[in-house]
């Protein structure tokens, strides 16, 4: 992880501090082990999308996709971009490039009997299975469907 960020919030008065790894050194510490596995990444625009796609050589293809914002200011947009990018090339080749910022607010594991436990406990206060039964899932967005403007 290249670079840092520590401020502190203007809105919630907390100090913000984590790492990440830039898109260049993700794109440094990658290029080389995809193209010798015959995979290469790319990075085009459709319209108001940033898709970022991973081929191989042999015809397989995955991409995935986010919408470009509609940011006035060109420097505001740039750094949209290079965000996107490095959002779609880490979640596209499965890679960990930042901190897990989240994981304080996550409670401690609880022991296999504790968790029995509690699954027990909040069971009686669940409505009925079939009371969900007809309900759907949300809608996903798969990664290899071709993107929509």
């Amino acid at each position: 992880m290249d670079k840092t960020v520590d401020y502190v919030s203007k809105r919630t008065g907390e100090r913000v501090h984590y790492s990440f790894a830039s898109l260049d050194s993700i794109s440094k510490t990658i290029t080389v082990p995809l193209a010798e596995q015959g995979l290469m990444l790319e990075c085009v625009f459709n319209d108001k999308t940033i898709v970022v796609l991973l081929s191989h050589e042999d015809g397989g293809i995955h991409l995935s996709w986010l919408p470009l914002p509609d940011e006035a200011d060109i420097k505001d947009l740039a750094t949209q971009i290079t965000m996107r990018r490095r959002y779609l090339t880490v979640q596209l080749i499965a890679i960990v490039a930042d901190e897990d910022t989240g994981e304080r607010d996550i409670p401690e594991p609880q022991s296999p009997r504790d968790s029995a436990r509690a699954h027990r406990d909040s069971s009686a206060a669940r409505p009925p299975r079939s009371a969900a039964a007809g309900a759907k899932p949300p809608a996903t967005a798969s990664r290899n469907r071709e993107p929509t403007s």
